[in-house]
C-alpha cells in the first residue's frame, strides 16, 4: 500500500491492514489511513475500537485519521463512535481533510454542538500532530 507522503508509518512500526483502513499505533496515537471508495461500517468501527484497546494495552490514546479520500462513514458507525463504548479511553480525535471550508464548518460543529469528545479537523498533518501532542499535557 502506498501512503500519502505526509501521512505514513515510521519505519519499523507494525502496520495492520483492515478492509476499510490501515492502522498503526505510535507514541500513544492510533493512526488511521482510510482507504478510498470503501464505506466504513458499524462492524469496522467496532474493530477499530477493539484494535486501539489491544495495541494500547487498554490505556487508550488519541486517534489521527486521514479521511482526505474516504467516503463518509455509515450512520451506524458514526453513532457507535459517539457512544460511550465507542469513545472509551480516547483522549481526542483529529481528522485530516482537504477542504478549508469543511474544516471551518466541522470545527464549529465539534466545538459548539458536539462536545462529547475533543475533536479537530485539520488540513495539514503537522497541525494535527501538534494538536494531538497538546492533549497529552
Amino acid at each position: 500500500m502506498k501512503f500519502p507522503a505526509d501521512f505514513c508509518p515510521p519505519e519499523g512500526v507494525e502496520v495492520s491492514d483492515f478492509y476499510t483502513v490501515i492502522n498503526w499505533f505510535h507514541q500513544g496515537t492510533l493512526f488511521v489511513y482510510a482507504k478510498p471508495d470503501i464505506q466504513h461500517s458499524l462492524d469496522d468501527a467496532k474493530k477499530q475500537v477493539d484494535y486501539l484497546a489491544r495495541v494500547s494495552q487498554n490505556k487508550g490514546g488519541s486517534i489521527f485519521i486521514d479521511i482526505r479520500n474516504a467516503p463518509p462513514v455509515s450512520v451506524e458507525a458514526r453513532n457507535y463512535y459517539s457512544s460511550d463504548e465507542g469513545r472509551n479511553n480516547i483522549t481526542g480525535i483529529c481528522l485530516l481533510i482537504n477542504s478549508p471550508v469543511a474544516k471551518v464548518v466541522g470545527n464549529f460543529y465539534f466545538h459548539y454542538i458536539n462536545d462529547k469528545m475533543k475533536t479537530k479537523m485539520v488540513n495539514k498533518t503537522s497541525y494535527g500532530l501538534d494538536w494531538l501532542e497538546s492533549l497529552k499535557c
